[in-house]
């Protein structure tokens, strides 16, 4: 589906962790003949570095036609860049990460009373 790009920067935040970068990329589309407004560059993404946010705000500057995947089912669901990145499979891996822990602690704990 056609878009546009409306506003496209790099918003700063500034917290006692430090300073976080995002690209605030934001488009317009047509579905199902009403318009819609869409900020969601990818799923995934997270606050980064300054780098990796100004390469994405470069390749959406304000005026530029763009392709946009939406939801069917829910047009207001929308993304520029569909599929799974680097930092889908990050959230998922420490998702993993937290229920093994616990399960590996408790087949140890299991393990020593059997000895005892």
């Amino acid at each position: 589906m056609p878009g546009q790009i409306t506003r496209s920067s790099i918003r700063v935040e500034h917290d006692e962790d430090g300073t976080t970068y995002y690209a605030d990329v934001v488009y317009e589309y047509v579905a199902a003949d009403k318009r819609y407004s869409g900020d969601t560059v990818n799923f995934g993404e997270y606050g980064s570095n300054e780098n990796y946010d100004a390469e994405i705000v470069s390749r959406y500057s304000v005026g530029r036609e763009v392709q946009v995947a939406y939801d069917p089912n829910n047009p207001a669901t929308a993304v520029l860049e569909p599929g799974v990145t680097w930092s889908s499979y990050m959230v998922l891996g420490m998702g993993v990460l937290f229920l093994f822990i616990p399960f590996l602690i408790l087949l140890l704990s299991v393990g020593k009373r059997r000895r005892f």
